[in-house]
């Protein structure tokens, strides 16, 4: 988010990606991953990650429309 502005005009696009793809699947399910021998579904990890990522993205110029 604090990137030098030489490469705020080659993330822009990205990042708003990002965040539309963050938007289009928060209510869809965590998909477990295999530890080990067992299958690990952090949920509340995952969405935690996910909700920082979301507040990020808001908050940054890089993501907002011109205006």
């Amino acid at each position: 988010m604090l990137a030098p502005s030489e490469f705020q005009a080659q993330i822009r696009e990205p990042l708003r990606r990002a965040a539309a793809y963050l938007n289009e699947t928060e209510g869809e399910p965590v998909i477990p991953m295999w530890v080990g021998k067992t299958l690990y579904g952090p949920t509340q990890v995952v969405r935690s990650a996910v909700l920082s990522a979301q507040i990020l993205l808001a908050r940054s110029e890089h993501v907002r429309p011109a205006d």
